[in-house]
């Protein structure tokens, strides 16, 4: 069943190939299948069109439009299948056209002038790789504020409009999704980890913003950048002492060949966000402009419960069966991580208490605690029923 997910295109042409293509295709396919061993999630449902969302009714009739999407991975799956699902609550009017592993634009460099400039209709566009501009962003990357993607996805899709909305659409583009991966976790490829001493000195990779590399030296951890396809190697041959991402990541890149501790220390959440031309998208049909705009919000949970969620799972145990040493830090040695990162988070309210970052932590805490005793299905329900609203103005 799932297979066909994978295999099934829709008006989207195969471009391009990677061994990212490869690993997410064989990822996904190991965590759908024991996601679809249980009771099958809401969100699948949707995904597969037995649930419908509140969309409006399509009354274009026009030649069908096709939207350019571009991103760094390779083919994902679950792009793959929101893109059928879009065109078929559309009735085929409007469509996806996929350019996988960087092949019509560099989605990681220059993604904000690829989409603005034309060259992409829309495709991920994070703060972490262009943060020029951007200051009140990071603060969703605060350690120890979310529990999990489908909690931490939604508090920030709340929280845009009001407070992050300006600088993001400064640099001339909408932003049509966002959302949080996991807290990151350390992947050591020699030592373990389990008390704050044991992190001093060590070279650490993370796909952070300024905010997240100051924690990191907070943590006495020297903060290590290097490109993705890289990682590997430098964690083999020890130019790299670890990575700090989410556990998905661990296994879709498979840094957990070349790993033998990993630490649970639930800290910061990765953001991904992906942004859209303004002219393509104010050129919509009013119909369309609403059925893409409530879609998108749809895929972001989509992303956040059978990606950055079930497929964590699914990583921890694969990591259990290799060997790997699996550690938790303690509740007393929680807290000492807690207090040396708090100086960090301390300075940056005060540096941009002029954003008010003051309004804007009590807001994400208070939005954390409310979505944290929600399930994905309860949050699917009420994303079935409606789409956050202000994201973009129509």
């Amino acid at each position: 069943m799932e297979t066909k997910h994978v295999e099934h295109q829709v008006r989207f042409r195969r471009i391009g190939g990677s061994l990212v293509a490869a690993t997410c295709l064989a990822a996904s396919l190991v965590w759908t299948s024991v996601a679809l061993a249980q009771e099958k999630p809401l969100i699948d449902k949707w995904l597969d069109g037995e649930v419908k969302a509140k969309f409006p009714p399509v009354t274009y009739n026009g030649p069908p439009i096709e939207l350019r999407y571009s991103t760094f991975i390779g083919e994902f799956p679950i792009d793959v299948r929101a893109f059928k699902r879009l065109e078929a609550e559309t009735n085929g009017k409007l469509s996806v056209r996929a350019y996988w592993g960087n092949t019509l634009a560099n989605m990681v460099r220059g993604p904000f002038e690829a989409v603005s400039g034309g060259v992409v209709d829309f495709g991920n566009c994070y703060v972490s790789n262009s943060p020029g501009g951007i200051t009140l962003h990071s603060a969703l990357s605060t350690p120890f504020a979310f529990e999990n993607s489908q909690q931490a996805s939604w508090t920030a899709m709340e929280l845009y409009p009001e407070f992050l909305k300006k600088e993001y659409e400064a640099k001339g583009v909408y932003m049509i999704r966002m959302g949080l991966s996991r807290p990151s976790q350390l992947l050591m490829s020699k030592t373990s980890v389990d008390k704050l001493a044991d992190l001093k000195g060590k070279k650490i990779w993370t796909l952070g913003s300024p905010y997240v590399n100051d924690m990191i030296k907070a943590l006495g951890a020297s903060p290590t950048f290097i490109p993705i396809p890289d990682v590997y190697t430098a964690m083999q041959s020890g130019v790299l002492d670890g990575v700090a991402n989410h556990d998905a990541s661990f296994a879709l890149f498979k840094w957990v060949e070349v790993a033998r501790n990993h630490t649970k220390a639930d800290l910061w959440a990765q953001t991904t966000e992906y942004c859209l031309n303004k002219q393509k998208f104010d050129g919509l049909p009013s119909d369309l402009k609403a059925i893409f705009y409530h879609w998108a919000q749809m895929v972001t949970q989509a992303y956040a419960q059978r990606y950055y969620d079930d497929a964590a799972e699914t990583a921890i145990a694969d990591m259990r069966k290799r060997g790997i040493k699996m550690d938790v830090l303690s509740d007393d040695e929680r807290k000492r991580w807690s207090a040396a990162t708090q100086p960090v988070v301390d300075a940056f309210i005060k540096q941009n208490s002029q954003n008010r970052s003051v309004e804007f932590f009590a807001a994400m805490k208070a939005k954390s605690e409310k979505y944290s005793k929600m399930s994905g299905d309860d949050i699917t329900k009420m994303l079935l029923d409606k789409p956050i609203p202000g994201i973009i103005n129509f």
